[in-house]
């Protein structure tokens, strides 16, 4: 899922100067992150060990099979049955292509400190490098994608309260008919138990259970694949086309899903023969090849199971009267939990340097450093439950991050980057390159425009009717 490992690494962006080890701690004398950090940022920018094809691939699936697969019925929805279908393959081929643009661009590009580039390090070298009149907006660039990386990773942090709240609701339910307690009391549970394991230390710590998170979300869509393939309905008793009106919330909730691009750069960077990882039959391909056919699968028959009653993830449309699919729906929340640590150390690692150094600069303690940086991500946990509190409609919270935010970072930047890194003799003939570059951004910049416009006005539609907390 986009919250294992390997995304961590690609969405990392400071890469710590000066390290020291001291037994089992790594401290960076920079950038002041503490052990699991400081290591994620190391291993991004000196891979230890080579990985191969194999591996790679295992990397690349884990990293973009997430809740997003699970909002793929809502989805279709808003599509209609047969446009979705086909919509849902499209998105992955351009969004599978702008992921090849900017492996091709970190490879044209040198970083000036010799380390692998991460994303907004590749869109800021890329203006640092381009033509002269870009350059000045460098650092800028680097910090527009900064805050859309962390809009990003927030609203996945926020998501994950939300729907381990509503697992949780429905799973209680199940068993205690009698007993109505309010979705924010949940909410404010797992907020609670949240806070102290994002102070786990060392991402070895927090590796070993984003394993368990693995295997979780794998015996989770075993059951949720297998629930929607029996006892189905005519396909034909569902509209081939929903609505125009409509179609934008279905781009939130599919590019929301294939926002998986920070992580290539970094699994590319591991392994041993980087030539086949975006070879056309290469790592690359065949990942983003199997993860469009599950998201379509999904979509199609979770859709074609449970109609227009589908909620924003299918698990929460499992029959809540049966322990087996109740056992389905803990599992994958458990998944969502594990996994937050994990998620919730790429805007901490982005935004946490600024504050240390303000701090240093008062000459606080190391101690106190440390009891800042806690109180820190407490306040981050705490901001993200203030969030899925106010907006506890999960369809909506999804289409809403995917549309402002996922389409910035697979759509719109990743075009801009390999038309400055290309320009201007590498555009092809007629500059062909450059038009369909152009057509992508367009099509990236008018799912995010309409895209956010539509579901604001859901958002606002529910609260004035009162259904925003049902």
């Amino acid at each position: 899922m986009a919250t294992e490992t390997d995304a961590l690494l690609g969405n990392a962006h400071y890469s710590p100067r000066s390290v020291e080890e001291t037994g089992d701690e790594t401290i960076s004398n920079e950038t002041g992150l503490d052990s699991a950090e400081t290591e994620l940022y190391s291993l991004q920018s000196k891979p230890r060990t080579t990985t191969t094809g194999t591996q790679s691939l295992m990397h690349l699936l884990k990293g973009n099979i997430g809740t997003g697969i699970l909002a793929m019925p809502a989805a279709l929805s808003y599509s209609g049955i047969w446009v979705g279908f086909v919509l849902i393959p499209i998105l992955g081929l351009v969004a599978t292509h702008c992921m090849h643009l900017l492996i091709n661009a970190a490879r044209k590009l040198k970083d000036p400190d010799g380390e692998n580039l991460g994303y907004s390090r590749v869109v800021e070298e890329a203006f640092r490098q381009g033509p002269v009149k870009f350059q000045r907006f460098a650092r800028a660039i680097k910090l527009i994608v900064d805050t859309f990386l962390c809009i990003t990773q927030f609203g996945f942090c926020i998501v994950y309260i939300l729907f381990i709240s509503r697992t949780l609701e429905i799973v209680v339910k199940a068993y205690h008919p009698d007993i109505s307690i309010n979705i924010r009391v949940y909410e404010i549970l797992v907020t609670l138990v949240l806070i102290p394991y994002t102070f786990i230390g060392g991402l070895r710590n927090l590796s070993y259970f984003s394993t368990i998170a693995n295997v979780s979300t794998m015996a989770g869509l075993i059951g949720v694949l297998v629930y929607s393939t029996y006892d189905l309905p005519d396909v034909s008793d569902y509209p081939a086309f929903e609505s125009w009106s409509t179609l934008p919330l279905f781009f939130g909730l599919a590019i929301y899903a294939f926002e998986g691009i920070g992580l290539v750069m970094p699994i590319e960077n591991k392994m041993k023969y980087k030539h086949r990882f975006n070879a056309w039959n290469g790592v690359l391909n065949t990942g983003m090849f199997i993860v469009t056919a599950l998201y379509t699968a999904v979509g199609f028959f979770g859709f074609l199971k449970v109609g227009k009653k589908v909620k924003g993830s299918i698990t929460l449309n499992l029959p809540s009267n049966q322990w087996q699919y109740n056992c389905i729906q803990i599992l994958i929340a458990l998944a969502i939990f594990l996994s937050y640590g994990l998620q919730f150390l790429v805007p901490i690692n982005i935004i946490w340097p600024y504050f240390r150094k303000k701090l240093e600069k008062r000459n606080y303690s190391r101690l106190k450093l440390r009891w800042c940086r806690y109180l820190f991500k407490t306040i981050v946990v705490l901001s993200t439950f203030v969030a899925a509190a106010v907006l506890p409609q999960l369809n909506l919270l999804i289409s809403l991050i995917g549309a402002f935010s996922s389409s910035s970072i697979a759509l719109i930047f990743p075009p801009i980057v390999d038309c400055i890194v290309n320009w201007p003799n590498d555009l092809g003939y007629f500059r062909w390159k450059l038009i369909k570059n152009i057509l992508i951004i367009a099509f990236g910049l008018f799912g995010f425009a309409v895209g956010t416009a539509t579901t604001l006005e859901e958002i606002v539609k529910a609260f004035q009717s009162g259904h925003i907390y049902d």
